[in-house]
Parts: structure tokens; sequence; C-alpha cells
């Protein structure tokens, strides 16, 4: 632990006295203790005075699942539904409620988890976990090489996939995903292509997303989506800036700056709304021998076409990869005209603000300093 990373983490455990089974999570020494063996958190929510959920993964690659919280009965809940589904979770010693255990033992998605069980039975056994963001999701890779998603209790992904086939149906470049029967919170879809952009930074690739985005934008509203959301930026704004707010309370000023900014800015402008991805970034941009597909319709919305333009650019800047959004630009500019400059800026903004805060969901050594220099990078782009 690097003594950066140390000191933003006892600057939180000095503030956070509510939730015990935070510093679990935040000591490598006692997380691995609670596991018997070193452990790495790979994804954590946390809600200031609440609790603190985690997808874990031991050094041999077992994945496992934490939540802490400061009222005690919510870890009571958590073990009893764990007892009825026959889920593995215990509390851990000398942390007053919380409770460790495997994937099953995460509640918001145990019970969804065992109706898939009774419909495909033993399928996550056989399967890679690619990723669990905790109270959300679980992504599973199957021995026949298609790509599972089980959504938290609650979230109908039946939408998802009937919004995909409606896209690919209208010539949108898609991966859409289908569902299984009677478990309204799981979609399949097939394993395609042979890599992402984050992966493969191809600009020629990311020329053709710009021309998948262009036909996404120009597509009328999914047949099956006739409830689609209108995105609320300011909603948006406000959860980005009350993230970074809980983890570095020295930074809430400049996060809520560009939060008014940006929305000063973007109320000034007129942009209709679009059909849109909604999280668009490199990764999810996938590559094969004939073209690319778009993937994780999860967030596809109504919003301005500069919210996904600026956010591709805003994740390609993070990682370096500012090349691709500039190819992505041009592609996109060969079939739809572009926003104005001043719009991208706002919108990558506040795509930078929402993104601020992953370094610490992540636990990113030294978080404390991506988080600050993301901050920076939003303040740098704002027109």
């Amino acid at each position: 632990m690097t003594a950066l990373r140390q000191s933003a983490d006892l600057a939180l455990l000095a503030r956070e006295r509510r939730v015990p089974g935070l510093a679990v999570l935040l000591d490598d020494d006692r997380l691995a203790a609670a596991n018997g063996e070193p452990t790495r958190v790979e994804r954590l929510r946390y809600k200031p005075g609440a609790g603190v959920v985690a997808a874990l993964r031991t050094e041999r690659g077992e994945r496992r699942y934490l939540a802490a919280y400061a009222d005690p009965a919510k870890a009571g809940k958590d073990l009893q539904t764990a007892d009825r589904l026959g889920a593995l979770l215990a509390p851990v010693a000398g942390a007053p409620g919380t409770v460790l255990g495997g994937l099953e033992g995460d509640r918001q998605i145990a019970r969804a988890l065992v109706r898939l069980r009774r419909r495909m039975p033993g399928i996550d056994a056989r399967a890679t976990v690619l990723r669990h963001n905790p109270g959300r999701r679980i992504v599973l890779r199957l021995q026949d090489g298609r790509v599972l998603k089980l959504a938290a209790r609650g979230h109908d992904r039946v939408l998802v996939a009937i919004i995909g086939g409606d896209l690919a149906a209208a010539g949108v470049p898609v991966v859409a995903e289908e569902g299984v029967a009677r478990v309204a919170e799981a979609t399949l879809l097939p394993w395609w292509g042979r890599g992402d952009l984050l992966a493969r930074p191809e600009p020629t690739a990311a020329r053709l997303a710009g021309e998948a985005i262009a036909a996404l934008h120009a597509s009328s509203p999914p047949a099956g989506a006739i409830l689609l959301a209108e995105r609320s930026l300011r909603r948006d704004l406000a959860r980005a800036r009350d993230g970074v707010a809980a983890v570095l309370p020295g930074l809430a000023a400049e996060a809520g700056a560009i939060a008014d900014a940006v929305l000063r800015g973007v109320e000034r402008s007129a942009t209709p709304p679009t059909v849109s991805h909604g999280d668009l970034s490199p990764d999810q941009v996938l590559l094969g021998d004939d073209g690319v597909r778009l993937i994780d319709l999860d967030r596809v919305c109504l919003a301005s076409p500069a919210a996904d333009l600026g956010g591709f650019r805003a994740a390609a800047m993070l990682e370096g990869l500012d090349p691709l959004a500039d190819a992505l630009l041009a592609g996109y500019a060969e079939h739809r005209p572009l926003p104005t400059e001043r719009e991208l800026r706002l919108h990558c903004a506040a795509s930078l603000l929402g993104r601020a805060v992953e370094p610490f969901r992540t636990r990113r050594d030294g978080w404390e300093h991506a988080v600050t220099e993301t901050l920076r990078l939003a303040q740098s782009v704002l027109p």
C-alpha cells in the first residue's frame, strides 16, 4: 500500500465511524486475514454513513463478496437470505455488520441466480466470471463461448434484449442479447469479435465505431422502448459530485463547480436528443473481421448526440488514446453533422466528472491523486 493511498484511506476511515467493516476493505492485511489469503478488491460501492459492498478476488483467483453496513440488521438479513438459499456467507470477526462469502452471498443478485440455476443447472459452476459489479450484476462467460449477464433483482434485462434486437433489425451494428425464459434478470449474447477498442486501439476500427454511433443516433426509438427515458444530466452530475465529496471532501467544491459549469453551458444548447448508447467508451466497441459492434446497451436512452461523443472522448483521454476519439469523430462526421466543439467539451467534462471517483471504486494505488487529476482534466476541457 503506497503512502498516498494509505493517507487517503486513513482520512476516510477517520470520517466514517458508522461502518466498521470499511476498515477491513481498506486494510490489505485485515482483508487477507478475513479471507485466509491475500485478496484484492476489484470493485466497491460506498454510501457514506450507510455501508459498502465489494467484489473481491483472492490470490488463487476465487471470487468473493463482502458487505459492511452501519445497521447490523442488514447484515443479519443478508445472512438469513444466504441460509435460505444455501449460499456461502458468514460474519467477519471484529467487524460488526460485516459479512463475507461467495458471489451467491450478494443478496441483490442471489434470488435471480437461484432461478437461473433451476433453468440452467450448474451453469455458473462451469463458467468464468468476467465481471462482478456488487449489488448490480454479474457477467459470466459460459463453456459454450456465450456470455451471460445477470442483473440485480428488479432490473428487467428483457427490455435490454428487445432494444438490442430492434436496433439490430434497423441496421445498427450491435451485439443483441436474448432473454432467458422465466429469469427476467438474465440475458445471453454471443462472444463476438477479437477484442475491444481499449485492448486493440486501432484508429480504423474507431472510425467504423463513429459510423456505428451515427447510425444509432439516426435511428428511431426502438419499438420495444416506448418508455425510453431521456437522460437526466442534472441527476448524473449530482451523483458524480456527491461521489467525489464522499471520498475526498476537500474536492467537493471543485467537483460542484464543474457540474454547475456543465449545466449552465448545456442549458443554452438546443440540440434535440437522439437514441444514444448512454455509456460509450472504447471497451464498449468490439472489433471483428467484418467491422465493429456496439455492446452493453443497458443505458440506452434519449440524449444529446454530444453525450456519447464527448463521453467517448473522455474515456479515451483517460487512457491516453486521444487519436481514437479523433478517428471516431471523423467516422461520425461522414454520416451526421458533428455537435459543436463547445457541446463536445461540455459533455466530455461531464463524463470526466462522472469517472473521477472510479480509481477509488477499483482501489487503484494512489487513487487520491488519480481522482484529483481527473477533476483537473475536466476543468481543462470546459469551454
